[in-house]
């Protein structure tokens, strides 16, 4: 498969690059933290985070490791920003990603993300350590990801 930049660009902006949000797609075992809340809110996460994340694009049956790291910023109201550096096969790509997030009492919620050519991508996500830590997934076809965003 050619892999020129005008294929993974496209690519990247519908796959991974809109996902804010992945260590790896093993088992997470959360730990019980000082402090740590029982129930969340939008307010839960406010604030700075880094982001990183690794996972495969599937495009036209073949499977492309990928990477990403980034900056996520979180309002407490429900809005979230994100610069997000992507690498799919070595070639960097680096995307402004804009959205809003819902969370529930039990901590589980959803994230809906645009990238700046408009593309839109919905992922469910769990916060961890009473807001410490958010682990996403990405909830549309072509992308096998998992995301992990910290706090700073």
């Amino acid at each position: 498969m050619d892999l020129k930049r005008e294929t993974i660009l496209p690519t990247l902006q519908r796959g991974i690059a809109v996902a804010l949000l992945a260590v790896s797609v093993g088992v997470y075992a959360p730990v019980a933290v000082a402090g740590a809340r029982d129930e969340c809110d939008v307010g839960t996460l406010e604030g700075g985070y880094g982001l990183v994340g690794n996972g495969f694009l599937l495009l036209g049956g073949d499977t492309i490791p990928t990477a990403a790291i980034g900056n996520v910023e979180f309002d407490g109201n429900g809005n979230v920003s994100a610069l997000i550096t992507q690498s799919v096969t070595g070639t960097l790509v680096r995307i402004p990603v804009t959205g809003t997030y819902t969370v529930n009492s039990d901590c589980t919620g959803s994230l809906v993300t645009t990238d700046n050519d408009g593309i839109t991508r919905t992922f469910d996500m769990v916060i961890v350590a009473g807001g410490q830590e958010v682990l996403t997934l990405p909830t549309g076809p072509g992308l096998v990801s998992a995301f992990s965003i910290k706090q700073k």
